[in-house]
């Protein structure tokens, strides 16, 4: 599967985090990024989005067990995350919910 934006430079954790800078939440985040010529933030959305597919993918503590410890102040120091996670729209499984008919 080739990448959705061949042209395109993907942007330095420097240059995002210079610009998502002042989107700074203290919780997760959806942050919804145009690259092209400047890097813009289109979207944000103070909750857990699809953030969470990537924050499981690289944070080695469950992330429902530290919202529950975070309800009753008993949160870690720190969390343990290990490499990196990218995905594009086109290669997430859509899931509606809705069980597939079945004729027959």
């Amino acid at each position: 599967m080739g990448s959705p934006r061949p042209n395109a430079t993907a942007p330095s954790r420097g240059t995002l985090r210079a610009n998502c800078a002042p989107w700074a939440f203290w919780a997760p985040a959806g942050i919804d990024l145009v690259v092209g010529d400047l890097l813009r933030v289109v979207d944000a959305n103070p909750r857990p989005t699809t953030s969470i597919v990537g924050i499981s993918k690289v944070m080695r503590e469950e992330l429902a067990d530290l919202i529950l410890r975070a309800r009753f102040a008993t949160l870690p120091e720190g969390v343990t995350v290990e490499g990196e996670c990218e995905f594009w729209k086109g290669e997430l499984e859509l899931y509606s919910g809705i069980p597939p008919t079945v004729t027959g």
